[in-house]
């Protein structure tokens, strides 16, 4: 049976670059064929209705012609344009370390409708004020587990024995956590507290209603970070550029300005 030469499908924009003079190639993450790269024909002219519409951070239903090499987009519909992301920087930072690592994650043309309903869902949530952050954790970790790299938190991978509720190690090279007299055996490993345990736990199977009611601590919520992005640079073997961006803003905002709300000067 032959490839239809037009489709449909729901897809987050994850970002894009300029293709010729008037062109765009953008790269979609998409319900039906996952990753998918294609052009927007006259995308940078002035008068384009499909150039304004599809922008990184957005949710929308796309129509696409397949091409030779790259797929043509020819309509779009905007089901969430996802403003207050593009709007305020901090938020911003988010929605991109979200769309890098989408794309670092995921090859393209495989199908994945777990790993999109994840990405709609925290767009969605990425806007709260002092709920952004658990939010990211979440997708980390749910993230890891959809594509296979989901880290053992339950039993040491050393010994095998189920972990006791003290200080254990996670192990980069083993994929999860190690108990303390296994620990020296398997480095380079990150410890972590009997809290960012329990959490990280909770962070596998919790919906994100169960997220938004989460309260933690500045340092736990540390720990939890440095941990994941560790074991994250670890699976990609690469650092995650928009994170160090969200870091730097961060610093800078200081604790005001990193939960939420205009920080651009505005």
């Amino acid at each position: 049976m032959s490839r239809p030469r037009v489709y449909k499908t729901e897809a987050v924009v994850l970002g894009g670059t300029r293709l010729g003079e008037a062109d765009r190639l953008v790269t979609l993450y998409t319900q039906r064929r996952g990753k998918v790269r294609a052009v927007v024909r006259g995308a940078l002219r002035p008068r384009s209705r499909l150039g304004g519409h599809i922008q990184p951070l957005t949710h929308c239903h796309l129509m696409l012609a397949v091409g030779k090499g790259l797929d043509v987009v020819t309509g779009c519909q905007i089901l969430n344009p996802s403003i207050p992301l593009r709007e305020d920087l901090v938020y911003q930072a988010r929605g991109f370390y979200l769309m890098e690592l989408i794309d670092n994650f995921c090859p393209e043309g495989l199908e994945n409708r777990a790993l999109f309903s994840l990405l709609v869902d925290t767009l969605e949530h990425l806007c709260l004020s002092e709920g952004g952050e658990r939010v990211l954790r979440r997708f980390e970790v749910r993230l890891l587990d959809i594509t296979g790299f989901r880290p053992e938190l339950h039993r040491c991978l050393g010994c095998h024995q189920a972990l006791e509720p003290v200080t254990n190690y996670l192990s980069l090279s083993a994929g999860g956590l190690l108990c303390p007299p296994c620990a020296p055996e398997q480095p380079p490993v990150h410890s972590l507290s009997v809290n960012a345990v329990k959490v990280l736990r909770l962070l596998q199977e919790a919906d994100m209603e169960t997220v938004n009611r989460l309260k933690l601590a500045p340092g736990l919520a540390a720990e939890l970070e440095a941990a994941l992005k560790g074991y994250i640079q670890f699976v990609l073997e690469r650092r995650i550029k928009s994170g160090v961006w969200l870091e730097r803003l961060r610093r800078e905002l200081g604790p005001n300005g990193s939960l939420g709300g205009p920080q651009n000067g505005r």
